[in-house]
């Protein structure tokens, strides 16, 4: 049976606030834990300079929209990397993170050409056209350095968990629509992974309080949003915000993901706790 675009988006938007937005919401919190803030007046301050920078983000698309859908490909590579970054090398990272964004244009090509018009209607078949050869070539580096990791012997294991685990997405991809396919995983693999990695050491009920609050006012943030996009029809302005909005809350939590990890690097045993 085919599912509509409305009702994908639809899924997909109910899935990423249930699932995907609760492990941004958590941003504060890891601050807190890397010491960028400490007071409510230093949560405040934090807060305002994290949506300044999501807000500057969103005014930037609606400027320069084939520049931002650029970043925001770029930007997905980079952190999407990070769900293998204790198993793999950086290098073997970005090129499985890169077949993961760019394996639907590969398979379902128009699908994402009418997607990205939406988002940047002058640059999207180029766009697409550039994943469309880059995906293959992402494929054989994956598969190259897989097969070279097998022949050492403490590697074999999480070898062979990679393998399946990429196999199952490489499947994923191709057979289910891009929109479907990303929702499998950014809501089963990397949203659960970064919760599990962020929470970890930490009371249950600040969990609780800080997801459930950023979550909320994430929502509302949206809410807001979506009347003031250009989009002149419900699937093209939902696109927007699923995909926008995500680009604006990714740049500050990237980087205080990235700040955190420097930390992890330089003080792994205070990072810890």
């Amino acid at each position: 049976m085919q599912i509509s675009h409305s009702t994908q988006m639809l899924m997909l938007l109910i899935a990423v606030a249930a699932a995907g937005l609760p492990h941004g919401a958590l941003d504060p919190l890891v601050a807190r834990r890397a010491k960028l803030w400490h007071r409510r007046s230093g949560l405040l301050a934090f807060s305002l300079l994290y949506l300044s920078i999501a807000g500057a983000v969103f005014c930037f698309w609606t400027l320069f929209p084939d520049t931002t859908l650029a970043i925001l490909l770029g930007l997905s590579v980079w952190h999407f990397s990070g769900d293998w970054r204790t198993a793999l090398p950086r290098s073997q990272c970005l090129a499985m993170a890169t077949l993961v964004i760019c394996a639907p244009a590969f398979w379902h090509s128009s699908e994402v050409s009418a997607l990205f018009s939406y988002l940047a209607p002058a640059g999207a078949p180029l766009f697409v056209s550039f994943m469309y050869y880059l995906a293959p070539l992402s494929l054989v580096a994956v598969a190259t350095a897989r097969v070279m990791g097998r022949g050492k012997r403490k590697n074999r294991k999480v070898n062979t968990a990679l393998l399946f685990e990429f196999g199952m997405l490489m499947l994923a991809a191709a057979v289910l629509s891009p929109l479907v396919f990303f929702l499998v995983y950014f809501c089963l693999l990397h949203s659960p992974r970064h919760l599990l990695a962020v929470t970890r050491g930490v009371e249950r009920i600040e969990v609780i309080s800080y997801g459930l609050i950023f979550t909320l006012l994430a929502l509302c943030l949206a809410l807001g949003t979506f009347f003031l996009l250009p989009g002149s029809s419900i699937d093209e302005r939902l696109t927007q915000l699923l995909f926008i909005g995500l680009l604006a809350l990714t740049v500050p939590h990237m980087i205080i993901i990235e700040h955190t990890s420097n930390l992890t690097k330089s003080q792994p045993l205070r990072s810890a706790t």
